[in-house]
């Protein structure tokens, strides 16, 4: 009897300590128990030299075939190969904040300052050396409780004249604007719809799959990316840690996100890493 009061008690111990830990696990780790996004492997890293400002916002050209990111302080555009080799860097004339860029096509990109809260449209072709003045700003005159939580992240909707923009947080936001002939809305419907996670700290850039319908939320302080299928999928997480997708070390401060909707997923960390990703190859 002894033996088997002994035994009782160490079974409810173990059990409670496994429950406890399980409890500490999902605390700490919440993501762990979502869906794993395990589509992508890491197929290349580098430190890109000689660039100043911080890496921002990262879009793909599939005219040119190349990929353009942003830096902050001092503010420019940067053209990379799909390996990360550095083609060009276009000069702001002023100093601007940019946190984000999409190309929209045919030589036009709208970039996002995030203190301003503005869009701004710019046209660089392949002769552009110096920023000029934008074709046109828009001005979102929404959320102004802090000057460094404004537009991370810009990616273009399922329909041409649709643009996603995302607020980093104090709260987190997906807005949508749609531009018609004669008038511009703007509806935040999307943060509904996309119901983000509970533990997705903030969002630092944004990608959109029209090819699959996949929308990509990256988060730096998540160490993350949110992957949702829009047409009703459900949603999945690809870690940005070590071990995971063939990284040996954590991504540090990831502010940009991309990909060619085929086989490529690129992401940019401040102040001047990227990694390249590539679809169901291990290296």
């Amino acid at each position: 009897m002894y033996f088997n009061h002994c035994f009782e008690q160490k079974s409810v111990l173990l059990t409670t300590f496994i429950l406890v830990a399980a409890a500490v696990v999902t605390f700490l780790f919440p993501e762990v128990w979502y869906p794993q996004e395990n589509a992508w492997h890491l197929s290349a890293k580098r430190a890109i030299p000689g660039i100043k400002g911080g890496l921002s916002g990262l879009t793909w050209n599939p005219d040119s075939g190349t990929l353009f990111a942003v830096t902050d302080h001092p503010s420019s555009v940067v053209e990379l190969d799909r390996d990360g080799n550095v083609l060009r860097v276009v000069p702001s004339v002023e100093d601007h904040d940019f946190e984000a860029i999409e190309y929209l096509g045919q030589n036009i990109y709208t970039l996002s300052r995030e203190r301003e809260r503005t869009l701004s449209t710019y046209r660089i072709d392949g002769d552009t050396l110096l920023l000029s003045p934008p074709l046109y700003t828009l001005t979102l005159n929404i959320n102004h409780n802090s000057d460094n939580a404004g537009f991370e992240g810009l990616a273009r909707g399922m329909t041409g004249n649709t643009l996603m923009v995302a607020q980093e947080k104090k709260p987190l936001r997906l807005y949508t604007t749609d531009r018609s002939t004669d008038a511009m809305t703007v509806s935040d419907t999307l943060t509904r719809q996309e119901a983000l996670p509970w533990f997705l700290k903030d969002i630092s850039g944004l990608h959109y799959d029209r090819t699959r319908q996949l929308q990509y939320v990256l988060s730096h302080e998540s160490a993350m990316v949110l992957v949702s299928d829009l047409s009703g999928g459900g949603k999945k997480v690809m870690l940005l840690r070590r071990g995971f997708h063939g990284l040996k070390r954590d991504i540090p401060q990831a502010e940009g996100i991309a990909s060619d909707d085929r086989d490529t997923l690129w992401i940019v960390s401040e102040p001047n890493l990227f990694y390249r990703f590539s679809r169901g190859v291990t290296f």
